[in-house]
């Protein structure tokens, strides 16, 4: 779904609501609508140690009432 913003001229709305709905072919909505891409360069792998120990974060303090001064 695509949003449009609610700054803009009725007349500019409607003419990029009729352009967007010419287009609707040159979207891709899945992996399977890219043929001829591979996979390997449209998908995001993080470089994470698989034998690395979770870390526990410190709790940080927000707000005046945890602040001591």
């Amino acid at each position: 779904m695509t949003k449009i913003g609610t700054t803009m001229s009725p007349a500019v709305e409607k003419h990029l609501t009729q352009f967007l709905e010419e287009n609707t072919k040159v979207f891709a909505w899945s992996m399977t609508d890219l043929h001829g891409i591979s996979p390997d360069i449209i998908t995001h792998r993080l470089s994470v140690n698989p034998e690395a120990k979770p870390v526990k974060q410190k709790k940080r303090m927000f707000g005046p009432k945890e602040t001591k001064q």
